[in-house]
């Protein structure tokens, strides 16, 4: 039994390349601290969202739902580049603000590392 990357099932293979160009995607040119568990872990959330993406294109076939896919992962990215790491970084700036709305949690640990 083949256990490397061209023996895994099509949406394995399709889900792993579209979660590593959404990682490439969402952090091209901030990824000079990244370590390489950094880039493993956000490229797995990436897939996550291509292998749901997937599983629903299916109903038009395996290229479509590849190329589904691979555009949810890429969209999904870049708008983790254009808002949603903004918003996180505000949010580790400001735990007061969270602090106020009953979150303890957020605010600490990692996040205290604000990297622009």
């Amino acid at each position: 039994m083949e256990l490397g990357f061209f023996g895994q099932s099509l949406a394995v293979q399709v889900a792993l390349a579209a979660g590593y160009l959404g990682y490439c995607t969402a952090y091209a040119g901030y990824r000079r601290g990244h370590l390489a568990r950094d880039a493993i872990f956000i490229s797995l959330v990436f897939a996550s969202i291509a292998s749901v993406a997937f599983v629903l294109g299916e109903a038009w076939g395996t290229v479509a739902a590849g190329l589904v896919a691979l555009l949810t992962s890429l969209a999904c990215a870049c708008l983790w580049r254009m808002v949603g790491r903004k918003v996180w970084l505000w949010q580790c700036a400001h735990p007061e603000f969270i602090a106020r709305m009953g979150c303890t949690q957020l605010g600490t640990g990692c996040c205290n590392r604000v990297v622009p």
